[in-house]
């Protein structure tokens, strides 16, 4: 569990205001997170004021603020090329590597500001900030308190204080320096007097090293700014788990099917008729079992399933989606293919309030099947990391971190995971799980190096690369994509490189489809139509080229 970082929001300066009253309106949308209308508004400055300082810079932090960092931080370099002694491009400039992750090239950029002026409040942020996204949490502490003296009260800067503290604890956890790590909380809680994400840290810290008597304490707080279901979850819920993974590991060790006996080679399934719907109404074992052969036959071993959360009744499980559930996994078991089901999908509240009621789902759905012989995983969620911008990184983690004890307690016999979106997340928390599994949909030229550079982070844990693919729809919303004959070549590429590093893999996915609800990429067209082109099997039932490269 690392920071949660608000990166610095450097605010226009009086010098952009001096250029025109015409602007006023772009600066309101950067005021106002309206980034997407700051983007237009700006880049229409532009084409009639093409080498406005104030323009550039408003135009690259709308695009960075709107995701397209990379441009954001192409922009920025070109102006310090143009102004290379402008303090403000020169902070533009540091924001835009933080955008970027360049972390280490980030803290010598802004040690350079500090140093050029030692009361810049956003170069002294963003040192600060750049420091602890290193993990040098000791010095960040000092940076964002320095931060605090030129802006007391600054709301950005105590933000990343709080995630400051927090991820020095964590370390501090990891390294079993628990008195150290403990004191840190508690001081965050004097400084953010009763904080939610620190309380639950205290009792993620509490549990891990043993001192359960200190949970009550800890309740205690929470419960004076919480509902009744976190007094259960701390009594009862966080005492069950940790009792009965001590009971379950000392009394009962069964037989485990591990992910480097299997050799995973999979795939990621939907029937073709109802994507993302595949225990609704147009449910039919019979499909399922033709698909699954289809599956078995052209060399693969493996499927991936989708369980979404509110789709199967949330605490109070739906017992006929149950029951398809059970025929699906059947239909996998008669045609030897082995099952990861992935749980929560589609779901993105991780409070602590809601906790009693997502362990009352699992409880109903991994204890029904903890016993079903296709099953050999629980992957907790999908693309969990997706959330940490919007929901904190410190709820997501605590919340994936104790959902990996309760399974286990559960279903000893299986192996847990977790797919993250992306290679650079995909080392977080791989103590806690059996296999460390990622998605990537990213140039094939780079996937080589990710690969080897993870493999070097985590050890001996096996590594699934759990979802990648390409779409082969080029038609009028994407007129440059790509062709089938490009797919192929991806996948001919990607299976080359999976081979050479001695890894598993589950690729997205057997069709292409008519049907892509909106809840999965928006209503947009150019994105809704590439995603119905990834499969391996067109509209019509037929082979793609790249069907060749499915499983070799």
């Amino acid at each position: 569990m690392t920071n949660k970082f608000y990166y610095l929001l450097f605010f226009i300066s009086s010098s952009f205001l001096a250029f025109s009253q015409d602007m006023q309106e772009g600066y309101t949308y950067l005021e106002t997170a309206k980034y997407q209308q700051a983007e237009i508004f700006f880049n229409n400055i532009l084409e009639k004021y093409p080498d406005n300082k104030t323009a550039r810079l408003c135009y690259g932090r709308a695009i960075g603020l709107n995701g397209k960092s990379e441009e954001a931080k192409f922009i920025f370099t070109i102006l310090l090329e143009d102004y290379p002694s402008d303090f403000e491009v020169k902070l533009n400039y540091g924001e835009a590597l933080l955008w970027n992750s360049n972390f280490l090239k980030a803290k010598t950029f802004f040690k350079g500001l500090v140093e050029e002026d030692p009361n810049s409040f956003p170069a002294l942020l963003g040192y600060a900030n750049s420091l602890s996204n290193l993990k040098k949490y000791e010095s960040a502490l000092l940076y964002v308190n320095k931060a605090l003296v030129v802006l007391p009260g600054n709301s950005s800067a105590l933000d990343s204080k709080k995630y400051m503290y927090l991820g020095y604890a964590y370390q501090k956890q990891q390294a079993e320096q628990y008195e150290e790590a403990e004191a840190l909380l508690k001081e965050n809680l004097i400084l953010f007097k009763d904080d939610e994400e620190t309380l639950l840290n205290l009792v993620n810290l509490n549990l891990i090293s043993d001192q359960l008597d200190n949970i009550s304490n800890t309740n205690t707080l929470l419960e004076e700014q919480s509902t009744d279901k976190i007094k259960f979850l701390l009594e009862g819920g966080f005492w069950k788990i940790k009792r009965l993974v001590k009971e379950e590991s000392e009394d009962f060790k069964p037989e485990q099917r591990t992910v480097e006996d299997l050799n995973i080679k999979g795939i990621n399934y939907y029937p073709q008729v109802s994507p993302w719907d595949m225990f609704g109404d147009a449910f039919l074992k019979s499909t399922i079992s033709n698909d699954f052969k289809i599956i078995k036959d052209n060399g693969l071993n493996s499927i991936r399933l989708f369980v979404q959360y509110d789709d199967f009744g949330k605490a109070d499980v739906d017992k006929e989606k149950l029951e398809k559930l059970r025929l699906t996994l059947d239909a996998a078991e008669e045609n030897d293919l082995n099952v990861i089901v992935t749980l929560f999908d589609f779901y993105g509240n991780y409070s602590v309030k809601n906790w009693t009621l997502n362990m009352q789902h699992v409880k109903i759905i991994v204890s029904e099947f903890k016993d079903h012989k296709a099953i050999i995983a629980w992957d907790i969620k999908n693309e969990p990391n997706l959330d940490f911008d919007s929901r904190g990184k410190v709820n997501v983690i605590s919340w994936l971190n104790n959902m990996i004890d309760y399974i286990k307690s559960l279903a000893p016999n299986h192996s847990v995971t977790i797919g993250w979106s992306n290679v650079q997340s995909a080392s977080i928390l791989k103590d806690k799980v059996d296999f460390v599994s990622f998605h990537y949909y990213d140039g094939l030229e780079n996937l080589d190096l990710r690969i080897k550079n993870l493999k070097n982070d985590v050890g001996e844990k096996p590594i699934v690369l759990q979802e990648f693919g390409i779409s082969s729809y080029n038609g009028i919303w994407k007129p440059f994509g790509s062709s089938e004959e490009h797919q192929a070549n991806y996948h001919k590429k990607a299976q080359e490189i999976i081979a050479a590093n001695n890894i598993h893999f589950i690729s997205w996915t057997l069709y292409d489809f008519e049907i892509m609800p909106k809840k999965v990429v928006g209503s947009l067209p150019w994105r809704k139509n590439v995603q119905k082109r990834f499969g391996f099997i067109d509209r019509n039932g037929t082979k793609k080229a790249a069907f060749k490269f499915i499983s070799h």
